[in-house]
């Protein structure tokens, strides 16, 4: 099959699933979507301790393609075709978030993908993602709020930059990627990246 008509499933963002993380599939939604960080035990409280397996969100980029995401917690419990439309990772810090992961070592991973780390302004980072430069570290305020929104919009501006380099098929006119995850199962998941 040719480049073009090669199918992609709904694009992939990996949050972590130690519940000490600062991001989780319990308030991933609320943060990206609604520029809101809200503590994940306050919304696991609300909801009973019922975890998702998944989240979605949409979200408009600056040309006004709306692009539908998928957010997990577990990369190696999907299936081999869909982890190569793993488009960006929440690092949390510890090695063992990476255990089992396809990959010979850390780095190749952030090679892969578009990485950020999201911490309260103030906290001391954790020693990995100090020396993993190619994290971007986000920082919001432990209780002041007016904070989420610069952090959501950076994380938007440069996951935007990043797919638009490595994933350009996301913003062709005539790809279904990410609109509505409806060939996540069929065809070729395959991209090139460099």
């Amino acid at each position: 099959a040719s480049k073009d008509k090669v199918k992609h499933g709904t694009p992939i963002i990996v949050v972590p699933s130690a519940p000490a993380s600062t991001i989780t599939l319990w308030n991933v939604k609320s943060f990206l979507d609604s520029c809101l960080y809200v503590p994940s035990m306050e919304i696991k409280k609300k909801h009973k301790g019922l975890a998702p397996k998944s989240v979605e969100i949409s979200h408009t980029f600056s040309d006004g393609k709306v692009l539908k995401f998928q957010i997990v917690s577990a990369y190696m419990d999907l299936p081999k075709a869909r982890r190569d439309d793993v488009v960006a990772i929440f690092v949390h810090g510890p090695d063992w978030q990476f255990k089992g992961w396809r990959f010979k070592n850390v780095s190749e991973i952030f090679c892969k993908f578009k990485c950020f780390h999201l911490k309260f302004r103030g906290e001391r980072i954790h020693a990995n993602i100090a020396k993993w430069n190619t994290v971007r570290t986000l920082e919001i305020g432990k209780t002041n709020r007016a904070t989420d929104v610069a952090a959501v919009h950076t994380f938007w501006g440069q996951l935007e930059t990043y797919l638009r380099l490595k994933c350009t098929y996301l913003f062709d006119e005539s790809s279904n990627a990410g609109d509505n995850g409806k060939n996540q199962e069929g065809g070729d998941t395959k991209r090139a990246r460099t």
